[in-house]
């Protein structure tokens, strides 16, 4: 079921969007060839998460293929997330920090969960101050 209203803008910065993807490629293949069973809610949200690492990439790519324009700071992209793939990205929001990364690339993942983790807690979109 499409519901678009519950849907989230995250503001992106240059290279965010490959970090999270390569992280969520790894967790997708981990749950894929694990040697024990995977449990039911596992299961069900691999076609979220698939879907969700695929945009990013293709996110990714775009921000590779665009060049800098030297001595400006490049501005953030505002990514559209669905309700049900950010449900599913906070519950592994844990593990995704060790997905076969380095340090630094763990502390930079941290701060982009921190703005998806924000954005879920942000209700000023379903108010409206008079």
């Amino acid at each position: 079921m499409r519901l678009a209203h519950l849907d989230q803008f995250i503001e992106l910065e240059r290279g965010e969007a490959g970090l999270l993807a390569k992280a969520l490629d790894v967790l997708v293949r981990d749950v894929t060839h694990a040697e024990q069973a995977v449990p039911y809610l596992e299961a069900i949200t691999l076609p979220a998460l698939a879907t969700l690492a695929t945009k990013l990439t293709r996110l990714h790519q775009r921000e590779l293929a665009a060049p800098l324009r030297p001595g400006k700071r490049p501005k953030p992209r505002r990514f559209r997330v669905s309700y049900d793939q950010l449900a599913v990205l906070l519950y592994y929001r844990l593990s995704l920090p060790h997905c076969e990364l380095s340090r630094i690339e763990q502390l930079q993942l941290r701060v982009v969960m921190g703005k998806f983790h924000q954005q879920s807690l942000n209700l000023a979109q379903f108010f409206k101050f008079k």
